[in-house]
């Protein structure tokens, strides 16, 4: 099970909290119980849709409309994962990409602080307490009496494990979207940006994408003439707006998945490579 689970986390090592929401869920399923029935289970596949980053590590689920948490590893900034920031993506949603927490702490203080943990991508985009209370209303409303009474026996569960403590969702998500705005050294199509917080603003050039369909030739070699003037942040720009804007697999735009692979190995950035490769 743990070198099954290892080689999902490419190279970084599993934190304990992991295992421990493994172990969790699976004491929970012999009381006929699952951290399911609050919208976040433990789930490592790669479901690659073409605007997951390729720094993303999935480590858990909701279970609907493919949305997903993971660890941004701000290519390899962050060595320990449990220091990295927590990122939701929301493939059916605009923005898909949102970045919901400093680290796997806060992610479960807030997660333990909403009635089902899908709803945070929801909260992420309010802007006033009376948008979540009126959602948080309805969903009163809607839950039967058994649910609620399960979903209380299962957030108690995850308390327990993980000696949690509710907080203000939404000043918290307000919070964390304006650090990471002022965190970001240069910005990106997907709105992650490039982040590097041991380095004070630069200037710096953009790549700027054709927005027609279908890659040529010309603009092939565009992106490569770019590539070797640029410098490393640049560069990774380039990865992120280039992972967003085309769909990166090996039957479209593979041209420009090879091109992006090629600069993740130049950079050494080995496991991100394989997650382009779907490996």
């Amino acid at each position: 099970m743990r070198e099954e689970i290892e080689s999902k986390f490419h190279g970084y090592e599993v934190p304990q909290q992991i295992y421990q929401l493994i172990d969790l869920e699976e004491k929970l399923n012999k009381r006929r119980l699952s951290l399911s029935q609050i919208g976040f289970s433990p789930d490592f596949e790669q479901n690659f849709y073409s605007i997951t980053p390729p720094d993303f590590i999935p480590f858990a689920s909701t279970g609907g409309d493919g949305i997903c948490f993971g660890f941004l590893t701000d290519f390899g900034i962050y060595k320990d994962l449990t220091e990295a920031p927590v990122v939701c993506v929301t493939p059916t949603n605009d923005p898909p990409l949102r970045l919901v927490a400093r680290n796997l702490r806060e992610f479960l203080n807030i997660a333990y602080s909403v009635p089902f943990v899908e709803l945070l991508e929801m909260f992420w985009e309010f802007e006033k307490a009376e948008q979540v209370q009126e959602v948080l209303t309805e969903v009163e409303k809607d839950t039967g009496f058994l649910v609620k009474r399960n979903r209380g026996k299962i957030f108690r569960a995850l308390q327990q494990t993980f000696q949690l403590e509710k907080i203000d969702v939404l000043d918290y998500l307000k919070t964390v979207k304006r650090e990471r705005e002022q965190s970001i050294i240069i910005p990106t199509m997907d709105g992650l940006g490039v982040a590097c917080p041991d380095i004070p603003f630069i200037s710096y050039n953009k790549y700027a994408f054709n927005l027609e369909a279908g890659i040529s030739d010309s603009e092939l070699e565009r992106m490569k003439n770019f590539i070797k003037k640029a410098n490393k942040l640049e560069k990774l720009a380039f990865v992120r707006d280039a992972n967003y804007r085309y769909i990166l697999t090996k039957s479209d735009d593979w041209a420009v998945l090879e091109l992006v692979i090629d600069l993740l190995e130049s950079l050494s950035l080995f496991c991100e490579a394989k997650v382009m490769e779907g490996e």
